[in-house]
């Protein structure tokens, strides 16, 4: 994200309830680690700190919509702030106004973050505290809306890859260079070859298979049968995971509700079940790796694309990962944030190319599987998903919740 969408530098200003309730019904519709959506926004009418009064946010999190097990350090629960707060921000550039970050304080389930609701220039552009040129927002809160995952078949498209790609780093070019920084500047996009994507997917599907609380953390949000509420309302449903209606209601009958089948039992099975699938998978890909297109220059110099990563199977949508810096410490809730608010960026940019991602976080959070992702020792990913065009027309749709 460039300057001006991170210090906008305008006068405080106020909303009316109309226009607190476009933006959070707007933001609901940012994406999160197996759904959950873990933000609580609150916006506050403040009259002590300014001459005028002005509308100020409040950004917590809900602890019992957080992954402690599978995200222990909290970094996906961030990055899904960070959309939040992006998802708000695009909102409210569409009425002149913009989002400014105030304060951001704690970690995980105790992160706050308090921002200020202030106007933006004449012209639409989110001012800048910097001789920077402010960027006038492209997207709408129709195109917040219309983002969603596609879980189902994807089809490489280049050319549409190219433009999503050379949009998000002309936002801010420093994003290609694996230089270390302040906020979002370290960020790196690479493709994958698929035989790599697909070592690590076994590699990670194996790991996180073999745990038996990720297992248990995982069934929590799964919602197998329409009937419940909570299918409409949070979580992984049979519908947006494509699972057939009746093996969703088999799976159900073991896992769901009132299960008769104790969860360690369907952790065996369902473990036993995937590892030896996978295997195959993971040698007719090790036999075939060979017969793909050869490697070829990155298709605009403008995003960073190592050569040998770039070879794609015809069949295999692109395979992506956001990389960061491993040196120094781990990453500030602050810096996860901007992070957050950039990957979000490029999801938008991605389907404005007519493209969907099918994010698989997994791959980055087992360590064997994540340094099989960069060509560099010194990134790390950060986020890793797919990305192609739909084969079907009807994509379904994540709920959320009112």
């Amino acid at each position: 994200m460039n300057e001006a969408h991170h210090h906008p530098a305008g006068r405080p200003t106020l909303l009316s309830p109309a226009e607190i309730t476009r933006v959070l019904d707007t933001a609901r519709f940012a994406p999160s680690a197996h759904n959950t959506q873990p933000w609580v926004p609150e916006f506050r009418t403040e009259e002590a700190r300014t001459p005028e009064a002005h509308t100020a946010l409040v950004l917590r999190v809900d602890p019992e919509r957080t992954l402690p097990v599978a995200d222990p350090r909290h970094e996906d629960l961030t990055l899904a702030l960070g959309c939040w707060l992006e998802a708000a921000a695009i909102t409210l550039r569409q009425n002149g106004s913009d989002l400014r970050i105030d304060a951001v304080t704690g970690n995980g389930p105790d992160l706050h973050v308090r921002a200020t609701v202030v106007e933006s220039a004449p012209d639409g552009r989110a001012q800048t505290t910097s001789a920077k040129a402010a960027t006038v927002e492209t997207f709408t809160p129709a195109d917040v809306r219309d983002r969603c995952v596609d879980r189902g078949r994807l089809l490489p498209d280049p050319a549409a890859l190219d433009r999503a790609l050379t949009a998000w780093t002309a936002e801010d070019p420093r994003s290609s260079r694996a230089e270390s920084g302040d906020g979002d500047a370290a960020l790196r996009i690479v493709e994958v070859t698929e035989a790599v994507w697909s070592r690590a997917a076994g590699l990670s599907r194996y790991a996180l298979l073999s745990s038996a609380p990720v297992f248990e953390e995982t069934l929590a949000w799964l919602r197998l049968d329409p009937r419940e509420p909570q299918y409409r309302e949070d979580g992984l449903t049979a519908d947006t995971l494509r699972i057939p209606a009746p093996l969703a209601r088999g799976m159900h009958a073991l896992v769901g509700t009132g299960r008769s089948v104790p969860t360690h039992l369907v952790h065996r099975l369902v473990r036993a079940a995937a590892v030896g699938v996978g295997g195959t998978v993971d040698r007719v890909v090790r036999r075939t790796g060979n017969r793909r297109r050869a490697d070829r220059s990155p298709t605009s110099d403008r995003y960073d694309v190592g050569a040998r990563f770039r070879a794609l199977s015809r069949q295999n949508p692109h395979r992506l990962a956001l990389l960061v810096p491993t040196a120094g410490s781990a990453p500030s809730p602050t810096v996860l944030l901007a992070h957050g608010r950039r990957l979000y960026r490029l999801w938008l940019h991605l389907a404005g190319a007519g493209l969907r991602v099918n994010v698989a976080s997994e791959l980055k959070d087992v360590p064997e599987a994540a340094r099989r992702l960069t060509p560099d020792p010194r990134l790390r990913p950060l986020a890793a998903f797919s990305a192609g065009r739909s084969r079907d027309q009807r994509v379904p749709r994540a709920p959320r919740l009112p």
